[in-house]
């Protein structure tokens, strides 16, 4: 049940709270099961960036404490069916960097994260540093996986 180091099988699925979120879990539900893994369920709350304002900013970094309380019930609903057990952290900071960090010290089978959405500042963000999936991918070595809403990995799996 471990990898190499002797460190319990994972696989990390990092959330938003968007629509991509459930599928995200559930394809990370599929893989963790076929390692026989923990899903740890990352969110990351991106501070607050004066040149890009978002309803989504945060100022506070004690926010995650909310974050987690009211992500927590959509990620038990979502793999609530699944054998698999799952943690869940919620960290504040860039995205794919914080993600980078938490598979660093973890050593994932895999990273699973869903598709950006397609607003004007995520559009911007993109444009200036490329998606959070490709600099995701070149932060940590595991492999990462991108769910598309419209096809997560249960319907692509025998």
């Amino acid at each position: 049940m471990t990898n190499s180091g002797d460190r319990p099988r994972t696989v990390l699925a990092g959330i938003d709270g968007g629509p991509s979120s459930r599928d995200v879990l559930r394809s990370a539900a599929t893989l963790a099961d076929r390692e026989d893994a923990t899903v740890i369920v990352a969110h990351v709350v991106r501070p607050f960036v004066p040149i890009l304002p978002e309803a989504a900013f945060v100022h506070d970094a004690s926010v995650p404490d909310e974050v987690t309380a009211t992500l927590f019930p959509c990620v038990v609903e979502s793999l609530y069916d699944t054998s698999v057990a799952f943690r869940m952290i919620t960290l504040v900071g860039d995205v794919p960097l914080k993600l980078a960090e938490v598979s660093r010290r973890l050593a994932p089978r895999a990273v699973v994260v869903g598709r950006g959405s397609n607003t004007t500042p995520a559009r911007l963000r993109r444009w200036l540093s490329g998606t959070m999936s490709e600099r995701l991918a070149r932060l940590q070595p595991a492999p990462v996986m991108v769910v598309d809403v419209a096809r997560p990995i249960a319907s692509l799996l025998p």
